[in-house]
């Protein structure tokens, strides 16, 4: 229903089209795209905003660690995901990151992700900008239409580093438990 209201009010696409700044994250994500499937197993159109169709998979319940990709200049991205999409990119978009921890995309390689011109789409909740404030800067100079010097924050950087290490220990853990039952 949302992307139904979305697709016909229009204003997103108007945004996309002009250049501006529009980000999805979970199931916004899934729906900048061409289509998605719904749990009741049907395809909804998307706004095809980014070049990306997202199908239904297990659901997943992670904290995530990314590396994104060079172009962006940016930190290590965390947060952590919950969801069932399973996001394949066109040509269009690039992914915005690899994943080191999560599943994210779930395809393989592992990204997470997909940006093209200035739309974003994301799995990573976190919530996204206050947990990684470089890519809010990146988003801002974007908007503004010139390159943004990060603020460095000591205390931001600490933060991230302990939520990769704690991300990577509870992922180091899940997966063991898993192979165990396998």
């Amino acid at each position: 229903a949302v992307a139904r209201l979305l697709a016909a009010e229009g204003t997103l696409a108007r945004a996309a089209a002009a250049g501006k700044v529009v980000v999805g994250i979970g199931a916004g994500y899934e729906i900048l795209g061409r289509s998605f499937e719904t749990p009741g197993g049907g395809t909804e159109a998307g706004l095809e905003l980014l070049d990306v169709t997202t199908t239904l998979g297990d659901h997943v319940d992670n904290r995530v660690v990314t590396r994104p990709a060079p172009r962006f200049g940016l930190p290590a991205l965390v947060g952590y995901e919950w969801h069932r999409g399973r996001t394949a990119l066109g040509p269009e978009p690039e992914p915005l990151a690899e994943v080191e921890v999560g599943v994210c995309n779930g395809g393989d390689p592992p990204t997470d992700g997909a940006v093209q011109g200035h739309v974003l789409g994301t799995y990573l909740h976190g919530p996204l900008l206050p947990r990684n404030p470089e890519l809010a800067d990146l988003l801002l100079g974007w908007a503004l239409g010139t390159e943004i010097e990060p603020l460095r924050s000591e205390f931001a950087a600490l933060a991230r580093d302990e939520r990769i290490a704690e991300a990577r220990e509870v992922w180091r853990r899940k997966q063991g438990l898993l192979s165990r039952f396998r």
